[in-house]
């Protein structure tokens, strides 16, 4: 006789065990496929990073020299000029010189089709003052005038990113306006940018009390440079003729601590890694 009890029972066993067999082979095939595709993944990573490794072992662009020259003014807001209302500013003007390893000769590998500067930050360790930075003539660093003009036409408004027109011909030179940003494609010029922090106003210079204008002011109406101080971020960005973007971070402390004798002038000569600028 057949019994139909065990019978079903094996049914019921096999209806339960195959599809959990199952299950566990792709659960089983599922993680061995995580695991190669990491293992891929790894190696193809190890590839890039190796290839970029190769590719900044002999930087094209570098920053060779930074120079800073620090002082500050005071604007007077009357209209009998009794210093009786003063606007304070600090200013440091900016001059980044770019080596381009140009020695052998000018190519579309070393030579710059496009440039510009974003990712600004600009802290004051006090917050005291508004800071902006600006792109400056490089043949009015240090003008005193020049920053006048600046906040007269209020130009000293903070921009998230500055364009530089590249100049690569005399025609283009001949016809330049350098009051808008400009670059020269061979890195010829350096970058010229100034640094302006609106202190604030209605200052006043006692009465029967001389002032120069420079930054000797500040200790004159009582502002301490430490209470000013600031630190500079930005990162450069290099397109060459190639085609080929570079990048790389400037970012330093604006050195004031000998300001209030008139005018600190600053060079720092760059070396080491950091200051190369990166490709991928």
């Amino acid at each position: 006789m057949i019994n139909w009890d065990k019978i079903n029972k094996r049914i019921s066993v096999k209806k339960v065990i195959l599809p959990l067999m199952m299950v566990i082979l792709l659960l089983m095939i599922l993680a061995w496929g995580k695991i190669v595709y990491k293992h891929i993944q790894k190696g193809i990573f190890a590839g890039k990073m190796e290839e970029i490794i190769f590719k900044n072992e002999n930087p094209t662009f570098s920053i060779e020299k930074i120079y800073l020259c620090s002082s500050a003014n005071a604007i007077d807001n009357t209209e009998e000029k009794n210093l009786d209302n003063l606007g304070i500013y600090q200013y440091t003007d900016i001059a980044i010189y770019i080596n381009n390893n140009k020695e052998d000769e000018l190519t579309d590998k070393n030579t710059i089709k496009e440039l510009y500067l974003d990712d600004i930050e600009l802290d004051l360790d006090y917050n005291i003052g508004k800071p902006s930075l600006v792109y400056t003539n490089l043949l009015k660093i240090g003008s005193k005038n020049e920053l006048e003009e600046m906040v007269k036409n209020s130009k000293n408004i903070q921009k998230e990113r500055i364009d530089f027109n590249i100049l690569s011909t005399n025609e283009q030179n001949d016809e330049a306006s350098y009051e808008e940003p400009t670059f020269y494609a061979d890195c010829s010029n350096p970058l010229s940018l100034k640094y302006i922090n609106e202190i604030s106003t209605e200052y006043i210079v006692k009465k029967n009390s001389s002032a120069v204008l420079d930054g000797s002011i500040l200790s004159k109406v009582g502002i301490k440079t430490e209470d000013i101080n600031a630190k500079i971020k930005f990162r450069v960005n290099i397109v060459n003729n190639k085609n080929e973007y570079y990048s790389n971070y400037v970012n330093f402390r604006i050195p004031l601590f000998d300001i209030e004798k008139g005018t600190s002038i600053k060079t720092k000569t760059t070396v080491g890694s950091e200051y190369n600028f990166f490709t991928i």
